[in-house]
């Protein structure tokens, strides 16, 4: 039983770990593009989400 919740458990780890980021197949245009769209709308939110968590803004 211990070695089927094993095998179950590493394989939902790897589905987890297979998932690409959601920027992964966007150009660097595109990526700049949405971010200016997002900043010209004032969508600080959205904007915001284009930063790393540590970002330091000047």
């Amino acid at each position: 039983m211990q070695r089927r919740q094993f095998l179950t458990s590493a394989a939902i780890a790897a589905t987890l770990f297979a998932v690409t980021p959601s920027f992964a197949g966007d150009t660097a245009q595109s990526v700049v593009d949405a971010y200016v769209a997002a900043w010209n709308a004032h969508d600080s939110a959205k904007a915001a989400g284009y930063f790393a968590d540590d970002v330091t803004y000047y």
